[in-house]
């Protein structure tokens, strides 16, 4: 009987989860005491504390075994759960932590999508080097994830001294459009600041955002062992063109119309655009009307 409840309580505890185990194996002993005491009353004598002495150390050792180690792999997980969330957004890293199979089949979904670049970065790096360039650049993509965090946007891609930032990413709303402007506003300002108040960005001219909105498609790209959450579509080109629009206009700032017209009169208190026309975009038939802000 010993070595049954021993076996018994080793087996529980090592294939169950540890609190099943260990209840299953409290049951099998308070079993065995029942029967016990039962026999006993009819006459047969049965030992109630060898049984006991013998199965409950092996068992409550390997117990002991097995939370040191549960709470270890608790504990790497906990760790790389925040090691992914350096390498995505945590609004992407939450949801692939808690779905695995997250975006394994590519999902249809209205996004605001913002673009943004520095002006004159190429002559600046050359100046700085590599070295000096490498911290500019962590300065710049820092502002970015603060400015994207603070209006729920999500960095979906960082591209030298640009970023793309998706509003509405992984769950639309019916504010990111207005999120997205907001954003454009608050960067133009940071960078602003930041390059007048740092001597190394002395030779950098401005910034410039391309944002719109529309339908995208949010899935996995790359390789089955490589992969990483992409945002395309027209409306994602846009955004990026809208850039270059800008720069050909001297603009800070260029929207889409469609964009400014989602964020509404909840967005009544940002500057008007000093310009609204219909333009060309690159590689895109048909003009579309934007909207743009000069540098201040």
């Amino acid at each position: 009987m010993t070595l049954a409840l021993a076996a018994c309580g080793v087996l529980a505890v090592s294939l169950l989860p540890l609190a099943v185990g260990s209840t299953v194996f409290l049951s099998l002993l308070a079993g065995w005491a029942a029967a016990a005491a039962l026999l006993f009353g009819n006459g047969y004598w049965f030992s109630l504390a060898l049984p006991l002495a013998g199965a409950v150390p092996p068992v409550l050792c390997l117990m002991l075994v097995r939370q040191m180690f549960d709470r270890r792999q608790a504990k790497l997980q906990v760790m790389a759960r925040q090691a992914l969330g350096l390498f995505h957004a945590p609004a992407l890293s939450r949801r692939i932590a808690d779905d695995p199979g997250f975006l394994k089949s590519p999902r249809a979904q209205d996004a605001a999508i913002l673009f943004v670049d520095l002006g004159g970065f190429t002559g600046t790096s050359e100046r700085l080097g590599p070295a000096a360039t490498r911290d500019l650049l962590k300065a710049f993509h820092q502002l970015v994830v603060e400015e994207a965090d603070r209006l729920g946007g999500v960095v979906l891609d960082f591209m030298g001294d640009g970023a793309m930032i998706g509003f509405g990413i992984p769950d639309p709303g019916a504010e990111d459009a207005e999120q997205a402007l907001r954003a454009s506003f608050g960067l133009a300002s940071r960078i602003r600041s930041w390059i007048a108040d740092s001597p190394e960005c002395a030779s950098l001219k401005g910034m410039r955002v391309g944002v719109h909105c529309g339908p995208i498609i949010l899935s996995r790209l790359g390789h089955e062992r490589q992969q990483q959450i992409s945002a395309s579509g027209d409306c994602v080109n846009v955004a990026s063109r809208l850039m270059e629009v800008g720069k050909a206009h001297g603009a800070a700032i260029t929207a889409s119309s469609r964009l400014l017209s989602r964020a509404g009169r909840t967005a009544s208190d940002l500057p008007r655009p000093d310009v609204t026309k219909p333009v060309k975009i690159r590689g895109r038939r048909g003009d579309i009307e934007v909207v743009m802000w000069m540098p201040a």
